[in-house]
């Protein structure tokens, strides 16, 4: 039998660290609502099932290639400044954000997957879930096991995506366009600082 509420609670641990993808949701959730900042967090974790089935099918070797993450830590610190820098961008050119709009941006579901699909760490952690799971025999009893243990960790991680987001949603009636405003601000200044992170950390792996 599968420990279900154990990876309901892991995927969910997981999803809780303060990351890209947790400012993003709320800053989302904050100036567009509920759907929006819930396609973010669901975009991440389209992300998290992908790379969980390639080890799944013992793609784990290419996962762990130097090369690929140096790839992916390039492109993740392009975008998380690009995005980081948007959000300031606005905030200096006093941009106005329409609280009233209920208008669900296209993009909320690609930005959540990108941010989290070139993010090496993201590997990290899942290579590390994998190899707990594939090592200990509770988890490990047969590909449907292993697969129903993939889904209920997903499942903890969206469970707290949807919770940030309907906090975000009802924390929007709560703001006016001033606050939202130094929102971008700090959560444009936070991406930024995660994108010089993350480009320090690729050089390093050079």
């Amino acid at each position: 039998m599968i420990p279900v509420l154990q990876n309901i609670i892991f995927g969910a641990s997981l999803a809780a660290a303060l990351g890209p993808i947790t400012i993003e949701t709320v800053k989302t959730g904050l100036k567009q609502g509920f759907i929006p900042a819930f396609l973010v967090n669901f975009g991440a974790v389209v992300t998290d099932g992908f790379y969980l089935l390639l080890l799944f099918f013992g793609l784990s070797a290419f996962l762990d290639n130097l090369y690929f993450q140096i790839s992916l830590g390039v492109i993740g610190t392009l975008v998380l400044l690009y995005l980081g820098f948007s959000d300031v961008k606005g905030f200096v050119k006093k941009k106005h954000i329409d609280l009233s709009s209920n208008k669900v941006s296209k993009n909320s579901f690609m930005t959540g997957f990108l941010l989290n699909f070139t993010n090496p760490l993201a590997i990290i952690y899942w290579l590390g879930f994998y190899g707990l799971v594939s090592t200990t025999p509770a988890y490990n009893s047969g590909p449907i096991n292993m697969l129903l243990n993939i889904l209920t960790v997903l499942t903890g991680a969206l469970i707290w995506g949807s919770i940030l987001a309907v906090a975000a949603h009802f924390g929007k009636k709560l703001v006016n366009d001033k606050i939202l405003g130094y929102v971008s601000l700090i959560a444009g200044s936070v991406l930024i600082g995660f994108g010089i992170l993350l480009g320090y950390k690729t050089f390093v792996m050079i």
